[in-house]
């Protein structure tokens, strides 16, 4: 305890190296004016973005992706601007400075969802922020901590797809040290690999539009079902904590997993609050973890996993 109290201060009092991606309140300004100019408004966990933009082929392409997000325009946090440059760059501003940018219209959707995500996570007052699918059932809420291409987004469009409620495919925000989980549901980025595997669940997969992220990869996003969205001011304990790994040719199998391997492995997918790690703090974060079971899920079929899972743990 004497350690972690050390820990704690050391965190507490060193400065922060990573600069937040957009500034504080008092730099927002409105986008420009101008009679062309289309707005919209979205909001993500405690966020609420207007974006304003003169293309409305950009704009209605953001929305494909955002629509389950759009809200009122009342007490805007952060208004963005987007714009085409004359050399053909799409730029997103906030408050004049360039926040997020993409070659071209492909591009577009991924730089937004991308700085949504990031920056809606900053301005919350989480105690952790884990690299995980997280979905919701009746009597509690499973976590799906795992590296990219581990099937995460896909067994959390399956969990959708047999009844669970959804909070998130990438990020998972416990609100405090008791487990609580508040949903980031962007929309599910779905791989050009994983098309397949979810055609019969999602048949509207086949015609969404294909974009590309800065690395590349090229994706589509699934907005969730109408009746798998929380409300964003939804808030779930977490129960069970699910490890995925896709293996194409490996039988289907879930594993218990000790409690204090399932800690330290979930803390490797996982950011810490630094202002709100007091002892008091890590007694309840410890303390909600001894009344969480948790697995190792190997699959190939998401058909076997959603199987395995609803025998197991009977949650759904």
């Amino acid at each position: 305890p004497d350690q972690l109290d050390q820990e704690a201060d050391r965190l507490a009092l060193s400065e922060d190296a990573n600069e937040p991606i957009l500034g504080p309140p008092e730099t927002l300004k409105r986008p420009r004016s101008g009679a062309s100019r289309e707005a919209r408004h979205y909001r993500l966990v405690s966020t609420t973005y207007t974006i304003a933009t003169s293309s409305s082929v950009a704009s209605d392409a953001i929305r494909a992706a955002l629509a389950h997000l759009e809200c009122g325009g009342d007490d805007v946090d952060v208004f963005l601007d987007l714009h085409e440059t004359p050399a053909g760059l799409w730029e997103l501003l906030y408050a004049d400075r360039v926040v997020a940018e993409a070659a071209d219209l492909a591009g577009v959707v991924p730089a937004v969802k991308q700085l949504f995500r990031q920056s809606s996570v900053e301005r919350h007052p989480y105690f952790l922020s884990v690299h995980a699918g997280a979905v919701s059932f009746k009597n509690g809420c499973m976590l799906l901590p795992a590296s990219a291409g581990s099937g995460k987004t896909t067994l959390t469009a399956a969990l959708i797809h047999a009844g669970a409620a959804y909070f998130s495919d990438e990020v998972a925000l416990l609100d405090a040290p008791d487990g609580r989980i508040i949903p980031v549901p962007l929309s599910l980025t779905v791989k050009a690999g994983a098309v397949s595997a979810l055609a019969s669940r999602y048949p509207e997969l086949a015609s969404l539009a294909e974009h590309v992220r800065e690395d590349q990869v090229r994706v589509r996003y699934l907005p969730p079902p109408l009746a798998a969205q929380a409300d964003h001011d939804a808030r779930a304990i977490v129960r069970w904590i699910v490890f995925p790994n896709y293996q194409p040719r490996a039988a289907t199998t879930l594993t218990p997993v000790d409690r204090p391997t399932a800690l330290r492995r979930l803390l490797d997918q996982a950011v810490v609050n630094r202002q709100r790690l007091d002892r008091d703090s890590a007694e309840a974060f410890v303390a909600w973890m001894r009344t969480v079971d948790c697995y190792d899920l190997t699959l190939s079929s998401l058909d076997s996993a959603v199987s395995a899972l609803r025998q197991t743990i009977r949650c759904f």
